[in-house]
């Protein structure tokens, strides 16, 4: 979900373009939560690599 602090301005491009930041961003963070933080099951809960997992943490500035 975005926020009310969400910025939407710019072309469809930049504005669509920081959605989907956001929402892998809340994503990735939901999911290593519910997974206790082990990357090896979120990434298989993800359907990626964990070695994207972890570029994809580094980022969102997710990186524990």
């Amino acid at each position: 979900m975005l926020t009310e602090n969400f910025n939407w301005e710019g072309s469809l491009e930049e504005v669509t373009g920081r959605a989907a930041s956001h929402v892998e961003k809340v994503l990735l963070e939901n999911t290593m939560r519910e997974c206790k933080w082990n990357k090896t099951r979120a990434a298989e809960k993800l359907g990626v690599s964990p070695k994207t997992l972890l570029a994809k943490l580094r980022s969102a500035g997710l990186e524990e």
